[in-house]
């Protein structure tokens, strides 16, 4: 019993990847849709194993989406005013420029909510409305297209073959990174118990002397990281920034996975394992109604009732 309030999801998943191949073997098996269900949600992961951080420490981020698409702009641009010649130096700077401003957007935030005593969700909304505002001026309310076609994909779509077709690419590499490294962090380190410890209550975190407005600012930097890897990634898996729609409803997903992996919005809680489940969990539910041919437009209505139902299950473990 104590196994499945802490790791239900996990049973989760896995009944529902036994009714995914019950319903469609021939295709959902194959180990090239298996690869490409997590390949296509490197992304989502990424910014969702970050948001664990951030609401474990009792915070929320509605910015990452727009955050990753700034992000990913001003790198493709820096990429670009390389030239076509501009040849790994040019991909290494857009890489570095990319992941470093996410992270120093994500600190932003973080000196928001701290040093500007904005509640996280003033602060991030904020800062998704001016995010997405400054990458649609980059762009120009359009695309941005790499002019590295060869090594620039390279960065999402190459990687360990694996034999065949299928490819341990570098995307899903760094999302199983980042994950380890967040869950050692949360789990093995001071840092992860003063996370937890501000989630929980913060007015007694205040009175043990504990540097709450440092442990919150460092949960939103680390985010900021998780969303600049996720652009990069997103940007070079498609060799192009669309500013209009990249990231759309990403923070979205992103706390829908943390839910679904039984974290408290109200912060002190969560498992970084159980957020890679719950993001596997909603990459199975798309992909099986892709498999079965359901309309599109039920997606977000599946994932609103998985999410309500996670929410349920939330309350009533609180009440018992």
């Amino acid at each position: 019993m104590k196994f499945l309030k802490q790791y239900g999801v996990i049973v989760a998943f896995f009944l529902l990847f036994i009714v995914s191949a019950i319903m469609d073997p021939g295709n959902f098996l194959r180990p090239e849709n298996l690869l490409l269900l997590v390949r296509q949600n490197v992304d989502i992961g990424l910014i969702a194993v970050g948001m664990t951080i951030v609401i474990v420490a009792g915070g929320i981020d509605l910015s990452v989406g727009a955050l990753m698409t700034l992000a990913a702009a001003v790198g493709l641009t820096a990429l670009n005013q390389q030239g076509p010649a501009g040849g790994a130096a040019a991909v290494a700077i857009a890489s570095v420029v990319t992941v470093g401003l996410g992270t120093v957007l994500g600190l932003i935030n973080g000196l928001l909510v701290t040093l500007g005593r904005l509640a996280p969700f003033v602060a991030t909304l904020c800062g998704l409305v001016a995010f997405r505002s400054l990458a649609l001026v980059i762009g120009q309310a359009g695309e941005i297209r790499s002019m590295s076609p060869d090594l620039f994909p390279r960065i999402a779509n190459e990687g360990i073959n694996l034999g065949g077709n299928l490819k341990l690419t570098w995307g899903m590499m760094i999302f199983i990174g980042m994950a380890v490294i967040a869950h050692i962090l949360l789990e093995r380190t001071a840092l992860g118990r003063g996370w937890v410890a501000v989630g929980s209550n913060e007015k007694a975190s205040h009175y043990a002397a504990l540097p709450v407005a440092k442990l919150k600012t460092l949960s939103y930097l680390f985010l900021g990281l998780c969303s600049g890897l996720a652009g990069l990634i997103y940007a070079s898996r498609l060799n192009s920034v669309s500013t209009n729609n990249m990231g759309t409803l990403y923070e979205l997903d992103a706390i829908a996975a943390v839910v679904i992996g039984g974290a408290s919005l109200a912060g002190g809680k969560g498992k970084v394992i159980n957020t890679v489940f719950g993001v596997l969990i909603l990459a199975l539910i798309g992909n099986m109604l892709v498999l079965q041919n359901v309309d599109s437009n039920w997606k977000g209505f599946v994932k609103g009732a998985i999410i309500l139902l996670a929410a349920m299950v939330q309350r009533e473990r609180k009440a018992s």
